[in-house]
């Protein structure tokens, strides 16, 4: 899923509306405020990439990805 030069600051949504996203981008999301922190639990994620985003959308992928990590899934 691609995300780009979208003005969306909040982002509602859950693991049960992506049950089988694999990989997320964002690209220029200057005013998201976070990544949906139930993406945690998706374990099909394979990667989540960021360029020129916000601080917020940085800190919750790597909230993400250490949720990954404690469910085993080392490859995000």
């Amino acid at each position: 899923m691609l995300f780009h030069d979208v003005d969306l600051e909040h982002w509602e949504a859950s693991s049960d509306n992506f049950p089988n996203l694999k990989y997320l981008v964002l690209k220029k999301c200057n005013y998201l405020n976070e990544i949906p922190t139930d993406f945690g639990e998706i374990c099909t994620f394979e990667s989540i990439e960021l360029y020129q985003c916000s601080i917020g959308a940085e800190e919750s992928a790597r909230k993400i990805e250490q949720e990954q990590e404690d469910m085993g899934n080392n490859c995000l």
